[in-house]
């Protein structure tokens, strides 16, 4: 959308138009149902051609007319008015009579409301029941003061997203100080936040009630802003209509742009109604647009009217437009990748977008947006044409590999590192010239052999020479250090194979620039693509390429923004230096690191697959072979990247559910598969959660447990050899099976096979869940 006098193209008819203003009459309380009727009408005019001007005239400035329009309905509302007027006066009075005993009950209430949030009571989707007006006790000590700044730290929480936090701190300020005015708007904006519409309506009722401005004075606008906004969420259309036209009748015409919200606000409880209600709402959201072209609330109804209709262009324009003001617009995101999966919505996108200055970067940024709501396939043409528009572009080029990362498509990939490598060939990284990562053997002969998610091809195309283990190692050198600590070791294994020291290490400590993070990050993408593939030579080479430069990081990698690829590098490089596969061409006799086993001569990729399907917790498993039902398998991954259980619930749109189900569709039929999921849930999604009233811990475990999966129901058996991972007191990890601090050692592998076995023994035959 270039500029608001486009609006009337996507949200307005002249067919529908007409039907607005006899909507709204009859929809709107009191004396502004007359001016909702005029926007109609004039809505209705400008769509035949009418023009601005002609319209403003039609909004009220011209009395005859408007009293044409009106007709019998003004004498409704006249009574209509004095009705509410009589109603008003009579509340007044009742409200004189005990003020100080409304103002401390509607303080406890609305404290009341916020400790429910805190404990977890459902918020639910309804309107709160208007609170009741109950006095304390004339016994009851006052309440001790509120400590200074509480409210400030309320709002602190709230706005990192902290949603609990800041309601606890609310309830503190409300208990101190009952009706308190900005704790009640802070809780409010966090309980809708959160959710939860129906507690953030009663909180500002309660505010409300307490407020001296409710007994005669001039209303709070603010207060039933929000309030308004909180009953339409709630599902609250009439109570919603009622409070947000008082909020317009009291704020006038001084603030256009506090007009313009209003008004958007009144589109949206409008509109949900459909027929001419919805062409009411729509004659609202153009009137905020002339007010405010910049009006965020108004620009999101039109974009949720503008998709109603189909019209994924124009949506497509407003949703960036709102992104450009606000990059964490939820709904703008949302927006954006439902029109960006359309072919007018992509091509609006790249038509208003793909021309303007800067426009791989924008282009990357708005794929982020359209890929974090399922618009995967979208997001992906979208990387393209950035990456295709600047190939030097490190952050284009790495968006477009985490894009190609979530179909498996591992070839492609390696592409795109090689071909950002020739396009920044002169290019330093530290010590490396991101040219020589193009002269690495093994990553030229993958290019050639095409790779299918769940085969192994890349196995038997780059043969596995691993050197020894940490334990080894250790027992040649008491003193011998991780790979993690010990640059020489991957240095070593590289130049064991003719392939040079592994560059030359730095002489002092880099500051690396955004583009440069992005350049690291890419090749350590690269690596774990190969690994996941099964070209464990190909990702120790890039590795060992990538470790003087990592090492060179002024910044610590895990405390920058490439964190997450950084740390899928620091283990793949542990579990292919410190607890490295056996070699690819055999298996052992005996037993081995990882539980192998096998017949003499047999070659690795022959032995039958059980798939590991699952989040990085997979990855110690990856390419080894272990011995189940006297038969050895080769476990082979199917990587998702940041899988959490909860990912997995009906309707999930979250690229991660995306990546799975692609996975899932890989496997061959038949297949025995062992699903890996909910550590991220327990480390950092349960907490979450909670921390942000979404649920209470109890709740949060059994949707997460709720999420896991859609293989079938029936089908699954969960292996229980959790307890056997721990030391007897179940306090910690049992000696030696800890990798990283974060992942498996290895070692935990011939408990998995003997779960197996027993799971196998006891008639199970699908997939498997390991939690």
């Amino acid at each position: 959308m270039a500029s608001s006098s486009r609006s009337s193209s996507y949200i307005m008819n002249s067919s529908a138009a007409a039907a607005a203003a006899a909507a709204a009459a009859a929809l709107l309380p009191g004396p502004f149902m007359h001016r909702a009727a005029a926007l109609g009408a004039a809505a209705a005019a400008r769509a035949r051609g009418g023009g601005r001007q002609a319209g403003r005239a039609r909004l009220g400035r011209e009395p005859e007319q408007q009293q044409e329009l009106e007709g019998e309905q003004a004498q409704q509302a006249q009574q209509q008015a004095q009705q509410q007027q009589q109603q008003q006066q009579q509340q007044a009075q009742q409200q004189q009579q005990q003020p100080r005993a409304d103002a401390a009950g509607a303080g406890t209430l609305a404290a009341g409301v916020a400790r429910l949030a805190i404990d977890g009571a459902p918020g639910g989707g309804e309107r709160a029941p208007s609170p009741p007006r109950r006095s304390p006790p004339r016994s009851s000590p006052p309440p001790s003061p509120p400590p200074p700044g509480l409210l400030a730290a309320a709002r602190a929480a709230a706005a990192s997203g902290q949603l609990r936090t800041a309601a606890a701190a609310c309830a503190a300020l409300l208990a101190a100080c009952p009706g308190h005015r900005g704790a009640s708007l802070t809780l409010a904006e966090v309980l809708l936040a959160a959710g939860r519409p129906g507690a953030a309506a009663a909180a500002l009722e309660a505010a409300l009630r307490a407020a001296p401005a409710a007994r005669g004075g001039a209303p709070d606008v603010e207060l039933l802003h929000l309030l308004g906004v909180c009953q339409a969420a709630a599902g609250a259309l009439d109570a919603s209509l009622a409070t947000l036209s008082c909020a317009l009748r009291g704020a006038g015409d001084r603030d256009a742009a506090a007009r313009a919200e209003l008004e958007a606000a009144l589109a949206s409880a409008l509109y949900p109604r459909g027929g001419a209600a919805a062409e009411a709402a729509a004659a609202l959201v153009l009137e905020a647009l002339r007010r405010d072209e910049a009006c965020a609330p108004a620009l999101r109804q039109a974009g949720r009217i503008a998709a109603d209709r189909g019209l994924w262009g124009d949506a497509a324009r407003v949703a960036v437009r709102l992104l450009a003001r606000a990059p964490r617009d939820a709904e703008a995101q949302r927006l954006l990748a439902r029109a960006a999966q359309e072919p007018a919505g992509m091509a609006a996108v790249l038509r208003d977008v793909g021309a303007a200055p800067g426009a791989p970067a924008a282009l990357a940024f708005l794929g982020d947006a359209v890929k974090t709501h399922g618009g995967v396939a979208a997001a992906e043409a979208l990387y393209c044409r950035a990456s295709a528009a600047a190939p030097a572009c490190s952050g284009a080029a790495l968006s477009l590999a985490h894009a190609l990362e979530l179909r498996h498509d591992y070839g492609a990939l390696l592409g795109v590192a090689r071909r950002f490598c020739a396009a920044a060939a002169g290019d330093a990284l530290g010590p490396l010239m991101l040219g020589a990562v193009l002269e690495l053997p093994l990553l030229a002969r993958l290019a050639e052999t095409p790779h299918v998610p769940g085969g192994t091809a890349w196995l038997r195309a780059c043969d596995w020479e691993p050197g020894p283990s940490l334990e080894a190692r250790r027992g040649a050198d008491a003193g011998a250090r991780s790979c993690a600590d010990d640059p020489a070791v991957a240095a070593r294994w590289l130049a064991d194979r003719g392939g040079g020291g592994g560059g030359a290490a730095a002489e002092r400590a880099i500051e690396y620039s955004p583009a440069q993070l992005d350049a690291l990050a890419l090749l350590l993408t690269a690596a774990k693509a190969c690994f996941a593939g099964g070209a464990l030579a190909a990702a120790a080479e890039l590795l060992a390429a990538a470790d003087a430069p990592r090492r060179a990081s002024a910044a610590p990698l895990h405390r920058t923004l490439v964190r997450n690829e950084a740390a899928f590098a620091g283990a793949i490089a542990q579990l292919l230096w410190d607890a490295p596969p056996p070699p690819l061409r055999h298996h052992a006799h005996a037993p081995g690191a990882g539980g192998s086993t096998g017949a003499a001569g047999a070659s690795w990729a022959d032995a039958a697959p059980v798939f590991l399907l699952g989040d990085s917790h997979i990855l110690p498993g990856a390419w080894r072979v272990i011995t189940v039902a006297g038969a050895p398998r080769l476990l082979v991954p199917l990587l998702v990247t940041g899988l959490k259980a909860w990912h997995l619930r009906a309707g999930a749109a979250f690229y991660t559910a995306h990546q799975f189900w692609r996975a899932a569709e890989a496997l061959p039929r038949g297949a025995q598969v062992v699903l890996v999921a909910g550590e991220i849930d327990c480390r950092e999604g349960l907490a979450a959660a909670v921390e942000k009233l979404r649920a209470a811990l109890g709740d949060a475990v059994s949707r997460a447990a709720a999420g896991e999966p859609g293989l079938g129901a029936g089908r699954l058996t969960h292996l229980g050899f959790a307890p056997a991972l721990l030391t007897p007191d179940r306090a910690d990890l049992a000696p030696g099976l800890g990798l990283d601090g974060s992942h498996l050692h290895p070692r935990y592998l011939p408990l998995l096979a003997a779960a197996l076995d027993a799971a196998i023994a006891g008639g199970a035959s699908g997939g498997a869940g390991a939690g």
